[in-house]
């Protein structure tokens, strides 16, 4: 349940975006975030946003935080 809420949050942060490809996210090794989850989270909360077309990217990264670092549009 706490990727859903992560996810959704991800979502609300790059719903501003055009032509969304991609959302790159740091996630801390103390999040108790699993990477394999979040995606499969931000996969169903994508669904009728912006975000729509856009994939996940997540890297490993310091601390107990989810960051989104950037994001990839098209021109």
């Amino acid at each position: 349940m706490h990727d859903v809420t992560v996810a959704a949050r991800i979502i609300d942060t790059v719903k501003d975006c055009k032509g969304l490809k991609s959302v790159f996210v740091m996630i801390g090794k103390d999040s108790c975030v699993r990477a394999d989850m979040l995606e499969k989270s931000f996969d169903e909360a994508k669904r009728g946003t912006a975000a729509e077309q856009a994939r996940l990217v997540a890297v490993p990264g310091p601390g107990a935080d989810v960051t989104v670092i950037s994001v990839e549009v098209d021109k």
